[in-house]
């Protein structure tokens, strides 16, 4: 728990009463003391958001801890439950909670934008921009990519026989290949003899080096969403992906490289020392001499290369981007800039819900691109900022878990499309939960006034591993005034099996309290121990 900066009007007022007891009534101070009980006053958070981050092989909510930074537009305007600035959260289980503060106001046409920078042991450092259009509770989902388990479309290639000498020239040239599956795309790293790597700090890499070349496929929708950084040109524009790696250099020391070099013992003339070939697969429809750009990223999703270049032919009928770099770039995006295609649309998404309740969450992709769409409870339709004129896939999924899937031209039928929904199993119901809170000493209670920002998951609990999970909606905590202590709460569930059990994890404050529940009914109610500083 955080340190206390907000006490609350019940605990001065109790300590005002102590101070007038003193002078006369000792037997009214012992008792005053006796009741005295601090509370804590926590202010209304006008827009909050959940994000779950979830490992892209598994869909599991990541178990590890995970330090994640705000930055982007709106990064200095992240708060905490206690409505003060923050610039990092650590979370544990995969939830992570933030407002923002009140002085702002997100919308469709001003939105809020915050780069999330996740790290995590085991897994490839993710930085993703969630945009918040409006107030109230907002929920996104990250995906992130363990080093040793990667998804389908991303695979990876590793060289350990290149080495440097003392002062850090690569003794002989070598060449580290990594292909998709499929044999569509591909990306190839060539390092010219006479390179030298340097790390950030200048630092030249010596002995010997490890070098893992990592290629993403823009045909595998997972290899895509796994790439870790926005998909986006440097003023913030979707583009469509046709080639995307990651050049890792180490050595036994545990440098990384961040920029390489030409020695004077270089071969190679008028050349960059680390050439790149990238392989795009046919189904991306470019053609010979067509300009492409190549992005690269740091680890902190910030664009530090732009530069075009033309599509050739590689030869067997291969078509791709051959450029030369002397910066090692965290991830390099070979991509079309949509805002300069003429046949592009922002499509609206409408769907004939048939009795689906709940939020409807789902993704548009297709060859190069994927956008997240989500429709939220009570809502019929949502829309992605932009996407080629082109066959798209279409996948929604209900709260319930069926999944509907379909590819279409969306902007041929004039950037709309209407999604006609299954109806839900006839055993499914609305719920609403209610929570009273305890705590684990029965002497005490939850000292707070409210829980600005909590969130709800659920999910059965017999569900298989990768299920989604739910949040609650219309989550309200209600604080008794006459015990000086917040009782309890009540959240709405769609789509729920009646007679099934869910799993519930009420997330505040870096804690999450999770408890079995059997949904008996439309009004369900249970008890859920704290076991926090929050409790007093």
């Amino acid at each position: 728990m955080k340190r206390i900066k907000k006490i609350s009007v019940l605990a001065i007022g109790l300590l005002a009463m102590m101070i007038s007891v003193t002078s006369c009534d000792f037997g009214a101070l012992n008792d005053a003391v006796d009741d005295f009980k601090v509370v804590i006053g926590l202010e209304p958070i006008n827009t909050t958001s959940t994000v779950l981050l979830k490992d892209a092989s598994t869909g599991e909510l990541i178990s590890r801890s995970v330090q994640v930074q705000f930055e982007g537009e709106n990064g200095d305007d992240v708060i905490d439950v206690y409505s003060d600035p923050v610039d990092e959260d650590e979370v544990d289980g995969g939830i992570l909670n933030f407002g923002i503060d009140n002085s702002v106001t997100p919308s469709e046409t001003n939105p809020v934008r915050v780069r999330l920078i996740a790290e995590a042991n085991g897994y490839v450092t993710t930085s993703k921009t969630v945009a918040i259009e409006s107030e109230g509770a907002n929920e996104f989902r990250i995906r992130m990519m363990r080093e040793n388990d990667r998804p389908s479309g991303v695979n990876a290639s590793t060289n350990n026989n290149a080495s440097a000498s003392d002062d850090g020239t690569v003794e002989a040239s070598y060449t580290v290949n990594a292909n998709s599956s499929d044999g569509e795309s591909g990306t190839t790293v060539e390092v010219a003899s006479g390179t030298r790597f340097v790390d950030a700090d200048g630092n030249a890499l010596t002995g010997q080096l490890r070098t893992r070349v990592t290629n993403y496929s823009p045909s595998d929708v997972s290899a895509m969403q796994a790439i870790p950084v926005d998909l986006v040109d440097e003023e913030g524009n979707p583009i469509v992906v046709a080639g995307a790696s990651q050049l890792r250099v180490t050595d036994a020391n545990g440098r990384v490289a961040s920029s390489a070099e030409l020695t004077a013992k270089s071969k190679v003339d008028n050349h960059g020392p680390v050439s790149y070939t990238v392989r795009v697969p046919a189904a991306s429809s470019l053609r010979v001499g067509e300009e492409v750009y190549v992005f690269g990223f740091n680890a902190n999703g910030e664009s530090i290369i732009s530069a075009p270049y033309p599509v050739e032919e590689l030869g067997n009928g291969n078509l791709g981007v051959v450029y030369t770099s002397s910066e090692v770039p965290f991830v390099t995006v070979v991509a079309s800039l949509l805002t300069f295609a003429t046949n592009t649309c922002s499509p609206l998404i409408t769907v004939n819900r048939n009795g689906n309740n709940g939020a409807i969450t789902g993704r548009v992709f297709g060859t190069g691109i994927v956008a997240d769409l989500r429709i939220p409870q009570g809502v019929s339709s949502g829309s992605v900022e932009i996407v080629p004129a082109t066959e798209l896939t279409v996948e929604l999924q209900t709260a319930s878990g069926a999944v509907f899937t379909e590819t279409v031209n969306i902007c041929a039928q004039g950037g709309s499309y209407t999604v006609d929904l299954p109806a839900p199993p006839s055993n499914l119901i609305d719920a609403t939960m209610e929570a009273s809170l305890v705590c684990q000493n029965p002497d005490e209670s939850v000292s707070v006034t409210d829980l600005p920002g909590a969130s709800v998951l659920y999910r059965k609990t017999d569900a298989p591993q990768g299920a989604e999970w739910r949040v609650a909606n219309n989550t309200e905590w209600d604080f008794d005034e006459e015990n000086n202590a917040l009782s309890g709460g009540s959240f709405d569930v769609q789509d729920v099996e009646q007679g099934a059990e869910y799993t519930f994890r009420i997330t505040f404050d870096g804690e999450t309290y999770e408890r079995d529940v059997v949904v008996t009914g439309t009004t369900v109610t249970y008890e859920e121990v704290i076991e926090s500083d929050i409790c007093g």
